[in-house]
């Protein structure tokens, strides 16, 4: 009569692991991976055979047509959050487009009144060489369109008509409709892509984001300068989105 011979869980399990590591070579020199394959307008992803490891890539520049049809003026690699004034709706993106035209130049509205829960901050942190806000609040990025969303509730919630922000998000470019008004650091951005198509040469353009009750956060497109508008002021509107 033969004998059983039952092997330990633990060898079986161990000797799985080490088949794993020489299928894997040890240190993966990824010699099987699959090809690219679109996952979202301008991102792609491939998968490691050998590894099971994937990587991602995006595949548009700054300068080049967005999804909604405008110009991409921003790009991060690893992804940003955009925020909404529900935080459920929060999600990861990569881009930021900027229409290529403006909107009706409106004045930011309110006047006077303090915009609750928008970024606002004042000229404590200013450089008066470059004429630009230091302060880190200004170069947020992804808090545009849930400041947009505050700002509108609010000028509804007043029956103010035809502002900046109303004007964005109103917007209806290449089938579109979540446009919004850029934060200052969002606005920065556009203004340093400068050159590309469709992106503004001259002009001042309102953000979203807000120094005091009576004036609000502007760029000049002409030489980059930063600074507060009265909110009656009627300045240029550039429509941006995300994706």
């Amino acid at each position: 009569m033969k004998k059983v011979i039952k092997t330990p869980r633990i060898i079986v399990i161990l000797a799985v692991i080490g088949f794993l590591m020489v299928a894997c070579g040890g240190d993966c020199e990824h010699s099987s991976w699959t090809g690219w394959d679109e996952i979202s307008f301008g991102r792609e992803t491939r998968e490691c055979n050998d590894c099971i490891e994937v990587e991602a890539r995006l595949t548009k520049n700054i300068g080049e047509t967005g999804e909604a049809g405008g110009v991409i003026f921003y790009r991060n690699t690893e992804g940003f959050i955009l925020q909404d004034i529900n935080p459920a709706n929060n999600k990861t993106v990569y881009y930021l487009e900027a229409w290529t035209t403006n909107e009706t130049a409106s004045p930011w509205g309110d006047y006077g009144t303090l915009v609750t829960d928008i970024t606002t901050f004042n000229f404590t942190n200013y450089d008066n060489v470059n004429y630009v806000s230091t302060d880190p609040k200004a170069f947020l990025i992804g808090n545009g369109r849930k400041d947009t969303q505050i700002i509108i509730a609010h000028m509804e919630g007043k029956s103010i008509t035809n502002t900046a922000a109303q004007r964005c998000a109103s917007a209806t470019h290449g089938t579109k409709e979540d446009w919004f008004l850029p934060s200052l650091g969002e606005l920065n951005e556009l203004y340093k892509a400068k050159g590309h198509t469709g992106v503004p040469t001259s002009g001042w353009f309102w953000s979203s984001s807000q120094v005091v009750s009576s004036i609000a956060w502007e760029q000049h497109f002409g030489g980059g300068v930063q600074y507060g508008g009265y909110k009656t002021g009627s300045d240029d509107v550039r429509a941006v989105r995300a994706f």
